[in-house]
């Protein structure tokens, strides 16, 4: 059915497109078990299709690696580097590939590797230079973060003007624009702003950045372990925090702006239904509350 539906699309299109992405799965964590098994679901899925796969790895066990490498992806071990050094690592190899296209999206999102067509599908009918795909619903999501989740994609949107669901992860620009990823030089700390602040250089840039929305459900097994695990809402809230700031610091640093981000003021409202509390919040949220990431 997927085949059919790419075929019917736009026949080329996988083989058009190379995806980029980074792993470390610890096997003694009862998540990274699930995870490893919808990664390897996502890597035989996307090379039957016939996209070209380039993973970095960070030290997952021999087995997964030696797994994905007879599937047909291309594996890379670079174990105690930054998330933001194997990311460009992985794009690198992507680009290298000579694809016109380049994916990157996280394994574990495995039911999104069926619609990525429809991002390539976009950059060629609407003639952008990079899609972020848009979510239909979160509500498959641990409840957690589909606030989290939300709520960066408020902030980033007063922050830049541009209404995108950057947090969902996975994005896809034409071949020549993989320039603002590879040159990026990693000064926000490295990690997921490897993959967040080239958006914002592109748009100072005035390149073309849009949307296209798309099915996916969290695995249900995921969403199970992880709503259990506390250390997962620690993540989610670094995670929010230190993008958050990056976000506001990178937009004044290139003055790319949807309005003056020294006076941003969001409501909580904005991403949290009005019958829901949290805590003592009383529904205002503004830049100076998160100015001390170091807290995480």
């Amino acid at each position: 059915m997927v085949e059919r539906l790419i075929q019917d699309s736009h026949p080329d299109l996988p083989s058009m497109t190379a995806i980029a992405t980074i792993t470390l799965y610890n096997p003694n964590k009862e998540v990274d078990r699930i995870r490893i098994e919808i990664a390897k679901n996502s890597i035989q899925l996307a090379t039957n299709l016939g996209y070209d796969v380039h993973i970095v790895d960070g030290g997952s066990p021999d087995e997964f690696l030696e797994y994905i490498s007879s599937k047909g992806a291309h594996v890379y071990k670079q174990q105690g580097s930054s998330a933001g050094l194997v990311t460009r690592k992985a794009i690198q190899s992507a680009y290298d590939s000579g694809r016109e296209y380049i994916a990157w999206t996280e394994l574990e999102k495995e039911s999104y590797i069926p619609k990525l067509y429809k991002t390539v599908e976009q950059i060629l009918s609407k003639q952008v230079d990079l899609v972020v795909p848009r979510r239909k619903s979160m509500q498959s999501y641990p409840e957690f973060q589909q606030y989290s989740d939300k709520f960066g994609n408020v902030f980033w949107r007063a922050a830049t003007g541009t209404d995108l669901d950057v947090f969902f992860g996975p994005k896809t620009w034409r071949r020549d624009m993989s320039k603002y990823f590879l040159e990026y030089d990693g000064k926000y700390g490295n990690l997921w702003d490897a993959t967040f602040v080239p958006l914002i250089y592109m748009l100072h840039d005035g390149k073309r950045i849009t949307s296209v929305e798309v099915d996916f459900d969290y695995p249900k097994k995921q969403r199970e372990i992880e709503e259990r695990d506390h250390n997962m809402y620690l993540k989610r809230l670094r995670q929010l925090v230190l993008l958050s700031t990056t976000i506001k610091e990178e937009c004044l640093e290139s003055k790319v702006s949807g309005s003056d981000p020294q006076k941003l003021d969001i409501r909580i409202t904005d991403f949290v239904p009005v019958d829901k509390k949290i805590g003592s919040v009383d529904g205002r949220f503004t830049w100076k509350n998160i100015e001390q990431p170091a807290a995480f």
